[in-house]
């Protein structure tokens, strides 16, 4: 790397706006380096971000043939921006956008971001990204999991790792003051990213019927029309939704619910590796989560007693657990939560690991 100078990172992303976790890697790395992204901001919409590069195109989010069919384009802007910035490492965030990083040509070092392993429904279309991806390691300085789950996956590749996994920074647990709302009823509380409609809606059917329950769903994703439809179409009762939030606002979110949703669909070979944001959110937080059977994270969470473990597209299992739900059950799980918090203090927050990820980043860079 050249020296005399403050080393350049570009971060490529195949979304826009970034997310929360990508940020948070920029914005720790922007102690020592100098850092900018390059996004692909396919809604089209309006860009107000002079210091990053954004190309906008109009394929839309959750439509993989569009996004196929984009990812041309994309590669030429990706070529211009490193022309133009000149950096010296890039972080390819996914592995899309890693084989984007490696079809550019780049000749400085490459660090690949692995926030989700490569995955399909089809058998066949996972062998193949599989066999892509570790071709695609070859050529990779560094890799940098999300997962605890991911790494023995990995084994194989003997460059550089390391763990970084989706801690929440610690403004979102400020001593301020939130106002807890008064109310006669179980929450459920999903708070992210709004997709897989096809196991998520199962919840949503599972309350019906149940006067002492309700559901809120908080935050925009690729599929937020499908659930308004749904809740319209089907008039189910005690659904909530908000579409958009700011960071700065999850803590309010969570102390105003009594459970979380994080059962993502265990047939996705991702899934069964992952480990959500909402872990370790829920543990900072001491509220209860549910999550999917039949994955590490499931039984990680069910052999500590932490959570509540369900099949995502059995309706009546997750209708008898929420059944069972009452305010001594909870609270047990609370006692278990806060137990595990304890023994974890050290590793509760984000910038608990940021040294970790700039010494990284210097020994990719030498």
């Amino acid at each position: 790397m050249r020296e005399g100078r403050m080393k350049k990172i570009l971060l490529i992303d195949g979304v826009y706006f970034i997310n929360t976790r990508n940020r948070r890697i920029i914005d720790s790395l922007k102690e020592k380096y100098e850092v900018k992204f390059c996004a692909w901001n396919r809604e089209n919409r309006k860009v107000e971000d002079s210091e990053n590069y954004v190309y906008s195109s109009n394929e839309g989010y959750g439509k993989k043939i569009k996004k196929l069919l984009g990812m041309k384009n994309y590669l030429l802007f990706i070529k211009k921006v490193i022309n133009e910035y000149n950096p010296d490492i890039i972080i390819a965030s996914q592995w899309d956008m890693l084989l984007l990083t490696i079809l550019s040509k780049f000749e400085g070092k490459i660090v690949y971001e692995n926030l989700d392993i490569p995955t399909s429904s089809n058998k066949l279309i996972l062998k193949v990204l599989l066999i892509l991806e570790k071709w695609m390691l070859k050529k990779v300085d560094g890799i940098i999991f999300a997962s605890r789950f991911f790494i023995p996956l990995y084994s194989q590749y003997k460059g550089r790792k390391l763990l970084l996994e989706n801690l929440p920074l610690k403004e979102i647990d400020i001593k301020q003051q939130i106002e807890l709302e008064k109310r006669k009823k179980i929450r459920i509380s999903f708070i992210g990213s709004l997709r897989y409609f096809e196991t998520m809606k199962n919840l949503l059917f599972s309350i019906q019927g149940n006067s002492n329950i309700e559901v809120y769903l908080i935050g925009k994703g690729a599929e937020n029309y499908k659930f308004k439809d749904l809740i319209q179409k089907q008039n189910l009762k005690n659904i909530f939704m908000i579409d958009e939030y700011k960071y700065e606002e999850i803590k309010r979110f969570y102390l105003n619910t009594d459970l979380i949703w994080a059962v993502y669909p265990n047939k996705d070979y991702n899934v069964k590796f992952a480990i959500s944001n909402k872990f370790f959110e829920s543990i900072l937080f001491e509220k209860p989560c549910f999550f999917a059977k039949y994955t590490l994270l499931g039984d990680f969470v069910e052999k500590n007693n932490i959570g509540i473990v369900v099949d995502p597209y059995d309706t009546e299992e997750i209708k008898k657990k929420i059944e069972k739900l009452n305010e001594k059950t909870i609270l047990e799980l609370q006692e278990n939560i806060k137990k595990y918090k304890k023994e974890k203090e050290k590793d509760l927050y984000w910038e608990n690991q940021e040294i970790k990820l700039l010494e990284f980043i210097n020994r990719v860079g030498e």
